[in-house]
């Protein structure tokens, strides 16, 4: 992707007479995404047909991407060329090089919702700061080699966290990198600044923009993240891939080397082989690509090639419109999550299982899955070898190879038991005669599925949270005592002392439970209800109607001034609340943001019953 700083740059070297006029960018049409035999005269012959053309040249942006400079007599002549808009596979993209700048930055903005909804997956510690935005980059064109740990190592210690999504327009990345708070220890601006600097230089992406720009606004963000819990497809996807595999991914590309593929023509490709092989043929592959894992989920007519690199899958979202229509199509893999499940779930299950894609069930592949051990599978073969031999010239019918490096193993699921069998029985030497290796076969165990622990992700309207605390539990009279100094402040405000009814209420959220005033983003989690006895809301019903929202930390309810303070655990609890409230219209109840009850922290309100506790005690 380049930039017009990049497109002055060249023609600097190119044209003497350039100087920095703007006049002669409207002569000048930038051509992207150039194929490998693309010359500088292929160039010209293309686009004589719209105007005489004073010079064709090829260059690189900053990741390594071929690009074309077409300088025209005439800006009637770009201008014409640039609206024509040739077709792909000769090149990508047209575009005049004023409109370079005004046509990245949009890009960027046009995926920054689901580069929250990634983000909230891969960090969510990230966006529990509702003002994250203003310390978020918009990083656009990153090159395939770059890892969201890249990104983030690349501002030392200034960087909180990364997230990277495929464009599948131009080919290629982009993402968002959120910085440190500025009041964390450590934090430098300026060497944030000049990290950023070094890294576009270094060639891990073309540009970058601050995204507050995008002028998001709160309920964007909270769109953003809930469009992103209804769009979990994933999970039949994310069935394909191995825990072990999501464990050690320690660099988070995982989901950018998997080419995830689906539809009626899985059914077609036969076994792991002929799903790799349609895969080749149908997105025109260049070279024979090294795969760690094929696996084919017949009943669901879905499958994935796992590759080495990032690298080998780049690129293959620009082809999937090459794929036959109703027959094959092909997943964006960069959207969909696969670190949080592992780490949710992987510690407590056993290795067997790990090592398995998680569709392979005990009841179902128990006699159909063998381990080979003894291949060298780093770097000489690779699933596909595997693949091909037990279905070519074995006649077996695959449905999984799996490459397990670190452990010298591959482990293969057949279509029956029987076809298990035939594989264990393989003599030795047809193994040496095709791998010139010794392999030792033997059935593998597939344990029963463990247990998901509850209350995994992120709360989202529809689930009730965890057990609210009780509201009020004196245990001692010390602690009633003091209680009674916060009901007085309740009765004694006057009917608009919202702030006093917000002090009562923090002091007894505070009773009730000890962490309700941490500090985090309090003023955001915080909401206080009145008109709560309308109706007859009883303590039970709004707890529950709040749940709906997210989790609570606690829940304070005051029967005698109809109020209530709700403390959610999430500011987006709390957004969710204020966006659909009217819409519901619960109960006539009114919900505002809790106001400040006169408090420079809220913590010394908690340090205060400490000590009123102390002396009535």
């Amino acid at each position: 992707m380049l930039t017009s700083i990049n497109v002055a740059a060249e023609l600097e070297k190119l044209y003497p007479d350039f100087g920095g006029d703007p006049k002669f960018f409207r002569r000048v049409l930038v051509i992207e995404g150039l194929g490998a035999g693309f010359t500088g005269e292929h160039l010209t012959l293309r686009f004589a047909e719209y105007g005489r053309v004073k010079g064709a040249h090829i260059i690189f942006d900053r990741i390594g991407g071929r690009a074309g400079l077409v300088v025209f007599h005439s800006a009637v002549s770009c201008s014409a060329a640039a609206e024509a808009e040739p077709a792909p596979p000769l090149f990508t993209r047209v575009v005049q090089t004023l409109e370079l700048n005004r046509r990245n930055r949009l890009r960027g903005f046009n995926h920054l919702k689901d580069l929250i909804g990634v983000l909230s997956d891969v960090h969510p510690a990230a966006i529990d700061d509702p003002r994250f935005l203003e310390r978020t980059l918009l990083i656009e064109g990153v090159a395939a080699i770059t890892s969201p740990t890249d990104l983030v190592q690349a501002f030392n210690c200034n960087g909180q966290a990364a997230a990277l999504i495929c464009d599948v327009e131009f080919g290629d990345r982009v993402g968002v990198v959120v910085l440190r708070t500025v009041e964390e220890d450590g934090y430098d601006a300026i060497a944030a600044a000049a990290a950023l600097t070094a890294a576009a230089l270094k060639g891990l992406f073309c540009s970058w923009t601050p995204a507050r720009c995008a002028g998001l606004t709160r309920l964007d963000i909270l769109d953003a993240l809930d469009h992103r819990a209804r769009l979990q497809p994933s999970e039949l996807l994310q069935s394909l891939i191995p825990l072990e595999y999501i464990r050690a991914d320690s660099e988070m590309d995982l989901h950018f080397r998997c080419v995830n593929l689906g539809g009626p023509g899985i059914l077609d490709a036969g076994g792991a082989y002929g799903l790799y092989r349609a895969a080749t043929e149908e997105l025109l592959y260049d070279v024979r690509r090294p795969a760690r894992a094929i696996v084919l989920r017949r009943p669901d007519n879905v499958g994935v090639v796992v590759s080495d690199v990032a690298l080998a899958t780049e690129g293959d979202s620009t082809r999937a419109s090459r794929l036959p229509v109703q027959r094959l199509g092909l997943y964006d893999s960069s959207h969909f999550r696969l670190s949080l499940r592992a780490v949710s779930t992987g510690e407590t299950t056993p290795q067997e299982r790990r090592l398995l894609p998680p569709f392979m069930t005990a009841l179902d592949y128990t006699g159909r899955v063998v381990v080979l051990r003894g291949l060298d599978t780093e770097p000489r073969v690779d699933a596909v070898d595997v693949a091909r031999f037990l279905e070519e010239d074995r006649k077996l019918n695959v449905v999984a190879v799996v490459v397990h490096d670190s452990m010298k193993i591959v482990l293969v699921a057949v279509e029956t038991p029987e076809d298990a069998q035939l594989l264990v029985q393989l003599p030795a030497d047809t193994w040496v005669g095709a791998f010139a290796q010794a392999v030792h076969c033997s059935i593998w165990p597939v344990p029963p599925d463990p247990q998901a622990p509850p209350g995994i992700g992120p709360s989202v309207p529809g689930v009730i949270g965890p057990p609210v605390p009780a509201v009020i539990d004196p245990p001692v009279p010390a602690l009633a005592s003091v209680s009674d100094i916060f009901t007085s402040i309740l009765d004694d405000c006057g009917a608009f002392d919202l702030r006093g009814l917000v002090k009562g209420l923090c002091g007894l959220a505070a009773i009730a439970c000890s962490d309700a005033l941490r500090p985090d983003f309090f003023s955001d989690r915080a909401v206080l209800l009145t008109g709560t006895s309308r109706r007859n809301t009883s303590e039970s019903v709004l707890r529950f109607l709040l749940s709906q929202y997210g989790s609570l930390d606690v829940l304070v309810v005051y029967g005698k001034r109809e109020a209530a303070l709700a403390i959610f655990t999430s500011w987006t609890a709390a957004g969710r609340l204020y966006r659909d409230w009217k819409r519901v219209e619960l109960l006539r109840i009114e919900c505002r943001p809790a106001p400040d009850a006169g408090f420079a922290d809220y913590v010394k309100l908690r340090e205060e019953i400490d000590e009123m506790l102390l002396h009535t005690a």
